[in-house]
């Protein structure tokens, strides 16, 4: 517990260089145009807006959650439970816990790349990404109901 708070310390400063990398793909989008006719080019634009929206939404709520547990001891002591809750942390190893996370933004990393050079290879990597989300939330549905 006593190092939880430079562990929500390195969540921040994680979070500010997610946020650069961010910001230079949205500027990379931007500036290079995608893989197909107009209708490909507006969708796979939309696609990355879209995503960059949500994951800017996420990174600020984020930051905000861990900003008040820093300041607040009651705060930083709820969320310590909640992270090494053993029911959460059980559920979290059968759902795949860190190798499912990297295969998912591996897999939106390689979709995003694809719209800019291949429309057929960029929804079949749209459906494995959907495919493999949908899994990981069906066990986590799943175990959160069999152990609770």
């Amino acid at each position: 517990m006593e190092q939880y708070p430079k562990t929500l310390q390195k969540r921040l400063v994680g979070i500010g260089v997610y946020n650069a990398v961010l910001i230079a793909l949205l500027v990379f989008m931007l500036l290079s145009p995608a893989a197909g006719g107009e209708r490909m080019k507006a969708f796979v634009s939309g696609f990355d807006t879209g995503l960059f929206a949500v994951a800017q939404g996420v990174l600020i709520l984020s930051f905000i959650k861990y900003r008040a547990a820093l300041r607040d001891p009651e705060k930083r002591k709820a969320m310590y439970i909640e992270e090494h809750d053993e029911r959460m942390l059980f559920i979290y190893g059968k759902m795949g816990g860190t190798a499912m996370q990297i295969v998912l933004f591996g897999l939106l990393a390689a979709t995003i790349a694809a719209g800019y050079f291949s429309q057929t290879v960029f929804f079949t990597l749209l459906g494995a990404l959907l495919f493999a989300t949908g899994v990981k939330a069906g066990m986590k549905i799943y175990y959160t109901k069999k152990i609770s």
